[in-house]
């Protein structure tokens, strides 16, 4: 069994999406807890009446969103000490945002392989800290969890002390292939798009993680976007995931990294040059 936790926090439509996604293409058994962070009452509401209908387990946490990486990550702990630590007897444990959804078949469990975690690599300035993001991480059975943390470290976000976690248990982490946030990319990665009514833009820096996961980002718009930005983007994901068929997707090695930030130019600092590099050689000599 596969449980798969997800935050929630400002987006509680993203939860219907992501389920029935899930229902369709991941091919192990698993279970779906809503880790319900929500901002405000009337989110905490939409999350009920959501996962009620859908008889989706939740796990309600002490709310204090005053700095949001914060909240998050103390919503993350809440979950880990009452419903996984000292009890990890599932094959797997999966910790993803609310706004990454499967569009293809896939096993968590091919995902990870033989490794006892992985996910999404993240590393800052620091070059010495690298850690297991809750934007997309795998923990096996074959560890123990029970001193795991996802609060932050410095030079860090939400998950950064997992370093700790990984260096003292001496762990080699599975870093699983994404595309980093993608803009300048677009060209390459979406071709032939003319035709679909809802074209991806290289604004939206979505990412795509292990060629089956489309990551909408910033979906509980930390980021402050305008209003009009996620009604036109939120358009594109639906399309996306009900048209898949329309869009011709490159997503191979070229633009895929194991090591790389989730985040390309965090702080505008550190570069995913290899992908600058090669597909401004694209844009040149084709």
């Amino acid at each position: 069994m596969v449980k798969i936790y997800v935050t929630v926090f400002s987006r509680p439509e993203f939860i219907q999406i992501q389920y029935n996604q899930l229902k369709k293409y991941c091919r192990d058994d698993f279970e779906y807890i809503v880790i319900n962070n929500s901002k405000n009452d009337e989110i905490d509401a939409e999350i009920v009446n959501i996962t009620t209908e859908n008889s989706i387990r939740t796990i309600s946490v002490v709310k204090d969103h005053k700095i949001p990486n914060v909240s998050h990550f103390n919503a993350l702990n809440t979950a880990f000490n009452v419903d996984v630590k000292n009890k990890n007897d599932n094959d797997l444990i999966v910790v993803m945002d609310s706004d990454v959804f499967p569009f293809k078949s896939f096993s968590f469990k091919n995902i990870i392989g033989d490794s006892e975690v992985g996910g999404i690599y993240q590393q800052r300035q620091n070059t010495e800290i690298e850690y297991l993001c809750p934007i997309f991480t795998i923990l096996t059975n074959k560890v123990d969890l029970s001193d795991i943390d996802f609060s932050w470290k410095v030079y860090t976000d939400c998950g950064g002390s997992t370093d700790n976690f990984i260096k003292s248990h001496n762990l080699t982490p599975k870093w699983v292939d994404h595309t980093a946030a993608i803009d300048i990319e677009t060209g390459y990665i979406f071709v032939n798009n003319n035709k679909v009514n809802f074209p991806y833009k290289k604004e939206y820096r979505s990412q795509f993680i292990a060629g089956s996961f489309f990551h909408y980002y910033r979906g509980c718009n930390w980021d402050e976007q305008q209003p009009s930005y996620h009604e036109d983007k939120f358009n594109f994901l639906k399309y996306f995931l009900e048209n898949t068929q329309e869009y011709v997707l490159n997503l191979d090695p070229i633009v895929h990294y194991d090591k790389a930030h989730a985040e390309k130019g965090w702080e505008g600092k550190d570069h995913n040059y290899k992908n600058y590099f090669y597909l401004n050689f694209i844009y040149i000599f084709i």
